[in-house]
C-alpha cells in the first residue's frame, strides 16, 4: 500500500512539473520533511531498553520518508549502540547512568529536514551491587558438638525504594576457616540460613557472598566462631559425706556428694544436669540393707548389722560423660560404740554457728567472747540406742595473736568465755568425750579481733585500723612527714614510723625519749620535735639521731605542735610546770615567747595554733582544770593578746590532745582520755561540747592528714585509727 502511495505521489509531482512547463511562472520546489522523536521511557534504569519512535515525522508533499538515527551523546564510558538506526522505531540499552541524546533526521529522497532530538536519562538504579550488611552466628562461643546457626542481613539498592527493580539474589555460603583436622561442613536450610556442627576445638569462620541476577557479587562478609571443648568434660565427684560419720546399728544415714564439672564453670558456663548412680558394693555378712532411692542425689540407708558398708557413686552428665567412681566406707557399731560429734557455737557478742568449723564475725579488742558446746551430740544417745551418755568438754586455744595472754575462763564447761586482749586471730578447739571414753574429732572456732570494731563514728564516716599490736606499744602523740609517713611516740620511750606502705619500724628509742608525750614534724628542717621526760624537747632526724633542743628543768613539756604565723615558724608546747604555752625557734631552740592565757592554768597539755581571719590564734587544753582556752594575737609576744574561755566542761578532765578541723569555719576536736571519746567544740565562748566518737579505751593523740582524714591513737588498745568523712559538716 505504501508503494502504491509513493508511486501515486510521484505521478502527481510529475504531472505538476509538466503543467508548469506549459504555464509560465509555476514553481516546482520540493519542501523538506519534519522529524519528530518520541522515546519510551524518557527516564530509565541502567540496563533497561529504550524504545524510540519517529513515525510521527511528516512530509508536506506526503512523500515517503527515510530515517537516520544516531546517539549524539552518551555518558563517558558508555558502549550503548542503536539497534535499527534506519528503522522508524529503533532501540538501545542504557548501560551506564547519565544522559543519552538521540538525534533523528528524515529525508523524502530529495530533501532532508531539520534534526529532531530527545534526551533519555538513566539513573543509578540497576548499577548497585548487593551488600552483606552483617553475618551473625548463634552462639559465637560454642562447644564441640553444639550446632551453630548462621544468618545474614542482605540489601540491594536496586531492589529497595526508589528503584524497585526486580532482582533475584543468590547466596554463597562457605566455611572459610576450620581448625586443622576438622571435617565440619555447612548445611544450608530452605531459608538459606545454614548451620554447622563443630567437631574440633578452635576457630571457625563462615563467609557469605551474595550475587544478583546480572552476576554482580557483593563484598564477602564473615563471622568468627570460637569453639571450646566445653561440654566434653566429665563430672568429678569431689567428696561423699554421710550425715553421720559413725552411725550405730539402726540409725539412718543420708549420703550427700559434692560434684564439680568444668563445663559449668567459666569460661564454659554451660547448664548441665547430673544423674546419680549409687551402689552398695560391700556390707557385713548377713546384712540385708538396701539403699533407699539409689538414683537420687542423696539416698539413705540404715545399717542392720555392725561392720563396714561400702557405697560406690558414679555420676553422669547430660552428654553422657561419666565420672570416675568413688567408694566411701561407713562403719556402723552397736549401741555404745559411737564416738560423739563436737559442735561449737558463738553466743556473745554475736550468734554464729553451730558447726564443726565456725568462723565468727570480727570483734573488737578487749571484748568478751562466749562459746557453747550444747549442740554436740552422741549417736548412742539418739534412737534407736537411747543410751544415757554423758559428755565432757575440753576447750583449748589453737592459735593466739602475738603477745596475747588470753585465757579460757573454764576449759571444761559447756559455755566458756575468753577476753580478746590483743588484735589478731583467735582459734579455739573443742573435743568432746562421752561416758565410754570415746573422743570426738576436734571442732574449731575462729574469730578476729579488730581494734576499730565497737568504735562509733558520726553518720557518713568510716573508721579503719592503720596499725596495732604487736607493732605498736602504748602509742601517744603522732604527726606526719612531708612524704605521708606517720610518726608516733610511745609509752615505751620510742619513736615509730608507720610508712605509707603500712610497714612499721622503730626510728629511735630511749635517750631523750623518756616517756615521750607528743611529736611534731617541722617541714623547714625536716626534723621531728619530741616532748621527752621532764623539761626536754628533743630533735630527731629521719635516721633516728637525737639531739636536745630544749632542756629546762623548770618545765615539763606535754603536747607539742608546729605553727608558722605572722612572726615565722615556731614550735609550741604545753608546759605543765610553768602553766603556759611556750614558743621556741625551731632553728636556735631558744624561747621566743610564752603565754599563760590569762592565768588560772593547772596542768596544760594539748596545744595547737593557726592563722584564722588573718590573726595568729593559739589554743590550750588544760586537762586538770577542765579548760579549753583560745588566745588571739599573743603567739609572738609574752602574755598578751585576747583570751577566751571556750569551755570549762567536766568532760575535759584528763584530756590529752586538741586539733582544729581544716575547714573555712574551724571547730575543735579533743581526745578525752577519761571519757574514752572524742569531743567536738565550736570556736566560741562557753561552748557545750558534743560527743562525736566513742568506744575507745584511752584516746590520746590527734592529727589531721587532710580535710577528710583524722588520725587517732589509743594508748591502751595499742592502735592508730583513721576516721574518714566530711569534718566540715560536723
Amino acid at each position: 500500500m505504501n508503494h502504491l502511495r509513493a508511486s501515486f505521489a510521484w505521478i502527481v509531482l510529475l504531472l505538476g512539473a509538466l503543467a508548469c512547463g506549459v504555464v509560465a511562472g509555476c514553481s516546482t520546489e520540493i519542501l523538506p520533511p519534519t522529524a519528530v522523536v518520541t522515546a519510551d521511557p524518557l527516564t530509565v534504569a541502567v540496563g533497561a531498553a529504550v524504545r524510540l519512535d519517529g513515525e510521527a515525522s511528516t512530509d508536506p508533499q506526503d512523500l515517503p520518508l527515510y530515517y537516520r538515527w544516531s546517539l549524539a551523546a552518551v555518558p563517558p564510558g558508555s558502549s550503548a549502540t542503536l539497534i535499527g538506526p534506519d528503522a522508524p522505531k529503533p532501540s538501545f540499552v542504557a548501560d551506564l547512568p547519565g544522559d543519552y541524546v538521540v538525534e533523528l533526521t528524515v529525508s523524502n529522497g530529495t530533501v532532508t529536514g531539520e534534526k529532531a532530538t530527545a534526551t533519555i536519562k538513566a539513573g543509578p538504579c540497576g548499577t548497585h551491587l548487593p551488600v552483606v550488611e552483617s553475618v551473625a552466628a548463634m552462639p559465637t562461643a560454642a562447644s564441640v558438638g553444639e550446632a551453630v546457626a548462621v544468618s545474614a542481613v542482605v540489601t540491594d539498592a536496586d531492589i529497595d525504594a526508589p528503584c524497585g527493580l526486580a532482582r533475584v539474589l543468590s547466596r554463597s555460603w562457605t566455611l572459610s576457616k576450620i581448625p586443622p583436622g576438622s571435617h565440619a561442613t555447612l548445611t544450608v536450610s530452605g531459608l538459606d540460613e545454614p548451620f554447622f556442627v563443630p567437631d574440633l576445638q578452635g576457630d571457625y569462620t563462615v563467609t557469605l557472598v551474595v550475587t544478583d541476577e546480572l552476576g554482580r557479587a557483593s563484598e564477602p562478609k564473615s563471622v568468627d566462631v570460637a569453639v571450646s571443648d566445653c561440654s566434653e568434660n566429665a563430672p568429678v565427684i569431689d567428696t561423699v559425706t554421710p550425715s553421720i560419720a559413725n552411725p550405730v546399728v539402726g540409725q539412718v544415714v543420708q549420703l550427700m556428694a559434692a560434684i564439680s564439672d568444668a563445663d559449668t564453670l567459666a569460661p564454659c558456663n554451660l547448664p548441665e544436669s547430673i544423674s546419680y548412680a549409687w551402689t552398695l558394693v560391700g556390707q557385713p555378712a548377713g546384712s540385708t540393707v538396701v539403699l533407699n532411692n539409689p538414683l537420687a542425689a542423696g539416698p539413705s540407708f540404715a545399717p542392720d548389722l555392725e561392720g563396714d558398708y561400702s557405697i560406690k557413686l558414679v555420676v553422669t552428665d547430660q552428654k553422657g560423660h561419666e565420672s570416675a567412681a568413688v567408694t566411701t566406707t561407713i562403719t556402723a557399731a552397736t549401741c555404745g560404740g559411737a564416738a560423739p560429734t563436737a559442735i561449737v557455737q558463738e553466743l556473745i557478742p554475736e550468734m554464729a554457728g553451730p558447726g564443726g568449723a565456725v568462723v565468727g564475725p570480727d570483734v573488737g579488742v578487749n571484748h568478751i567472747v562466749q562459746l557453747s558446746a550444747t549442740g554436740s551430740t552422741d549417736a548412742d544417745s539418739a534412737p534407736p540406742c537411747g543410751l544415757p551418755q554423758t559428755l565432757t568438754y575440753e576447750w583449748s586455744f589453737l592459735a593466739l595473736p602475738a603477745g596475747s595472754s588470753a585465757k579460757i575462763n573454764d576449759a571444761t564447761i559447756v559455755n566458756p568465755s575468753f577476753y580478746t586482749d590483743y588484735a589478731g586471730t583467735y582459734v579455739v578447739g573443742l573435743v568432746v568425750t562421752d561416758s565410754t571414753g570415746k573422743k570426738s574429732a576436734q571442732a574449731t572456732f575462729t574469730i578476729t579481733a579488730d581494734p576499730s570494731i565497737g568504735i562509733s563514728v558520726p553518720v557518713g564516716f568510716t573508721i579503719t585500723t592503720v596499725a596495732t599490736w604487736p607493732d605498736l606499744d602504748a602509742p601517744r602523740g603522732l604527726t606526719k612527714d612531708g612524704a605521708g609517713n606517720i610518726y608516733l611516740v610511745q609509752g615505751n620511750s620510742s619513736l615509730m614510723r608507720v610508712a605509707v606502705d603500712g610497714k612499721v619500724n622503730t626510728v629511735t628509742k630511749g635517750g631523750f625519749l623518756n616517756s615521750p608525750q607528743d611529736v611534731v614534724f617541722e617541714p623547714g628542717s625536716s626534723l621531728f620535735f619530741v616532748t621527752g621526760g621532764g623539761g626536754v624537747i628533743a630533735k630527731v632526724d629521719a635516721a633516728g639521731v637525737q639531739t636536745a633542743c630544749v632542756d629546762d628543768g623548770a618545765s615539763s613539756f606535754r603536747g607539742i605542735d608546729f605553727f608558722n604565723g605572722s612572726g615565722g615558724p615556731r614550735i609550741l608546747s604545753g608546759d605543765q610546770f610553768g602553766n603556759r604555752t611556750a614558743f621556741y625557734d625551731p632553728v636556735t631552740c631558744t624561747l621566743q615567747s610564752s603565754n599563760n592565757f590569762g592565768g588560772g592554768l593547772d596542768n596544760p597539755w594539748g596545744v595547737t595554733a593557726a592563722v584564722i581571719g588573718g590573726s595568729d590564734v593559739a589554743y590550750l587544753l588544760d586537762s586538770s582544770a577542765d579548760l579549753l582556752r583560745r588566745n588571739t594575737g599573743g603567739a609572738y609576744v609574752t602574755n598578751t593578746g585576747t583570751n577566751v574561755l571556750i569551755s570549762n566542761s567536766s568532760l575535759l578532765g584528763n584530756a590529752r590532745d586538741v586539733v582544729l578541723t581544716p575547714c573555712p569555719t574551724p571547730k575543735l576536736i579533743v581526745a578525752n582520755r577519761d571519757g574514752a571519746n572524742l569531743l567536738l567544740f565550736s570556736d566560741t565562748a562557753n561552748t557545750v561540747p558534743s560527743v562525736i566518737s566513742t568506744g575507745y579505751q584511752v584516746p590520746f593523740g590527734l592529727r589531721f592528714e587532710d580535710a577528710n582524714n583524722l588520725l587517732v591513737t589509743d594508748e591502751i588498745i595499742d592502735s592508730v585509727f583513721r576516721i574518714t568523712g566530711n569534718f566540715c559538716n560536723l
